[in-house]
């Protein structure tokens, strides 16, 4: 698979791997627009997950987080589902489109670049959470190959909600 494939339908991207508050403060003071509640994202780096963010002209499209540890992961998914961090697995989640750039892409485009990024890492399997009936987030997942491999109930503030959990093998040839 070639990042090429997985381009958006949008011109003037900018593309940064939000990894440490340094890299944080070193965006905002050059005028880009992150996350409304910032001190979400800093927690969820600070406690090591890494944000994927798309800006159009410095304002945020679109923003997708891994976590490589359960810290970092419950940061971005509070459901508990098993990842085997030790035997080279990672979760993904806490992904956002901006309403204005949904259906140009960014969301394949960042799955693309966050598999990239873990596979580098010897990453070889990720997991996530989808809600139950989000079918573009289904279908994005079905481009990499990914399957659901459980269906969850958990307890959401006075109802139950279902979920199902994604499972991407990244073996799928990742390259530029």
């Amino acid at each position: 698979m070639c990042e090429a494939d997985f381009l958006p339908r949008i011109s003037n991207l900018d593309f940064y791997i939000l990894e440490d508050k340094q890299q944080v403060d070193e965006l905002l003071s050059k005028g880009f627009e992150l996350p409304p509640d910032l001190t979400v994202a800093e927690k969820r780096i600070a406690k090591g997950a890494k944000g994927f963010c798309f800006f159009v002209n410095r304002k945020l499209a679109h923003i997708g987080w891994v976590a490589m540890s359960e810290e970092a992961k419950s940061t971005i998914d509070p459901v508990p589902f098993k990842i085997d961090y030790a035997n080279h697995e990672a979760c993904m989640g806490g992904s956002i489109t901006i309403p204005k750039y949904q259906g140009q892409g960014l969301m394949t485009y960042c799955l693309y670049k966050r598999l990239k990024y873990l596979f580098d890492k010897g990453i070889l399997i990720t997991r996530n959470r989808i809600i139950k009936g989000n079918i573009p987030s289904e279908k994005v997942h079905a481009k990499f190959r990914g399957r659901i491999y459980a269906e969850l109930k958990y307890r959401k503030i006075m109802c139950f909600e279902t979920v199902k959990v994604s499972h991407l093998q990244s073996p799928i040839k990742l390259g530029n």
